[in-house]
């Protein structure tokens, strides 16, 4: 039996500061691109453009395949934030814009010398 595939999205137009010319990306077409791909606008994934939706729709089949990737190395990102069976992300599934991350714990945890009293709000949470 043939399996019918879910409907391609939309595409989208291209920023208006776009600087040099782009190829569609779909096998056996060089027209100029001006849409972009949405999911891959979301995911992060660069390029994607393509001359019209036909062109999309007729390569949605393997494009898709580049969503599942980038689904896929996100969620192994998510893993790298474990040291030592510590999460040091406090916000695993978040997607951050740029390099830096943050790192949890900060510091290990001091101990208080004995000689130094300690308050009553230390025992108790609330």
């Amino acid at each position: 039996t043939v399996q019918s595939t879910p409907q391609s999205p939309p595409l989208q137009t291209a920023g208006m500061a776009a600087i040099e010319a782009r190829e569609c990306e779909t096998e056996g077409c060089s027209n100029e691109a001006k849409l972009q791909c949405p999911t891959c606008i979301k995911l992060g994934i660069q390029g994607s453009y393509f001359c019209s939706q036909e062109c999309f729709k007729g390569s949605w089949a393997t494009h898709k395949q580049l969503h599942k990737k980038a689904k896929d190395d996100n969620q192994d990102e998510a893993k790298n934030c474990v040291e030592n069976d510590t999460n040091t992300d406090p916000w695993p599934g978040y997607r951050y814009t740029g390099k830096l991350r943050p790192h949890y714990p900060l510091t290990p945890m001091r101990t208080v010398p004995s000689d130094i009293q300690r308050p009553d709000y230390a025992d108790h949470p609330l």
